[in-house]
């Protein structure tokens, strides 16, 4: 994508309380780990490496002030009424990736 020069970024979507609540704190076992981790101990390092490796951006939407609205039809799918916000971070971070770039 960059060397097209096409803005890019991983997006990690925001998601109800309920299930973000659960990836910041249900253990999960990771045989990897010493110990139990979480969904997003696990998630955002490696986000973070792709991150580093290819020049992009990871875009936290849950565990920032990306949006305020919080609203949702069920744990993972945002109401319409956030779209106009979602929409507005979202052609804001597009346009900071093109001045980058």
């Amino acid at each position: 994508a960059n060397e097209l020069q096409i803005p890019n970024a991983l997006l990690w979507v925001k998601v109800g309380p309920f299930l973000r609540e659960l990836k910041a704190n249900r253990r999960i076992n990771d045989p990897d780990a010493v110990e139990a981790v979480t969904i997003r101990d696990v998630f955002v390092p490696i986000m973070k490496d792709i991150e580093s490796r290819h020049d992009t951006r990871f875009v936290d939407m849950n565990y920032t002030d990306g949006i305020q609205c919080d609203r949702f039809y069920d744990s993972s799918h945002m109401a319409a009424y956030c779209f106009p916000e979602f929409t507005d971070f979202l052609f804001a971070h597009i346009r900071s990736r093109a001045d980058d770039l």
